[in-house]
């Protein structure tokens, strides 16, 4: 990798916070209404990280296509994925020592509404230059259009090789090199902070 790194961009699920991770809402899902299995419905999930379709009605398609389960799905959904999204200070200390080293640092997410709003809310967002979120954006990793966007938010002078790329999912990095831009897959966080250290040359 080039060391002439000039903006940081981060993941918010595995990397930012230990919750969020994929699979997140199916487990939460049959957690609430009793089924063994996760709840995998890839339509509803897309088109809701998009902000095609709200909360509520993710909840509805979920609660149609398992009438039999035993409880229903409800809010309360939320309430259980947003406990689980517990913030990695190891992660945020690492923020404020790119910001400190005089580098730009933003937020790249797919998320949905509700855990945006609460996110927000809770203070997750501050201190970030750029928050680029796919159900705002209605595009979500690894469509090229929202790499598109975190872009053009930052200076024009911002060259797509002067930008580093954490994620914890490969896909989601593959969309962000074929913009020109470096990545590191995030597997822990110690990993994250050694790497991005060394990388940067943080003191």
């Amino acid at each position: 990798m080039n060391t002439q790194v000039k903006v940081v961009i981060l993941d918010q699920g595995g990397v930012l916070t230990w919750g969020g991770v994929p699979g997140t809402n199916g487990v939460a899902a049959a957690q609430i209404m009793g089924l063994s299995d996760p709840v995998v419905v890839p339509r509803l999930d897309e088109a809701l990280k998009r902000g095609q379709i709200s909360n509520a009605e993710f909840i509805a398609g979920i609660n149609r296509l398992h009438p039999h389960a035993p409880n229903k799905l409800t809010d309360e959904m939320w309430d259980l994925v947003y406990s689980w999204m517990t913030p990695c200070k190891q992660a945020y200390k690492l923020v404020k020592k790119c910001r400190t080293s005089g580098r730009k640092v933003g937020l790249l997410s797919n998320i949905n509404p509700a855990m945006a709003v609460r996110l927000r809310d809770g203070h997750s967002y501050d201190g970030f230059d750029l928050v680029v979120l796919s159900c705002e954006a209605g595009y979500a990793k690894p469509d090229l259009e929202i790499y598109e966007l975190v872009e053009a938010g930052l200076p024009p002078s911002i060259r797509p090789e002067e930008i580093l790329f954490l994620d914890d999912q490969q896909k989601c990095l593959d969309g962000a090199k074929v913009r020109g831009w470096q990545t590191m897959l995030v597997t822990d966080p110690d990993q994250m902070v050694q790497e991005v250290t060394e990388l940067l040359n943080l003191v």
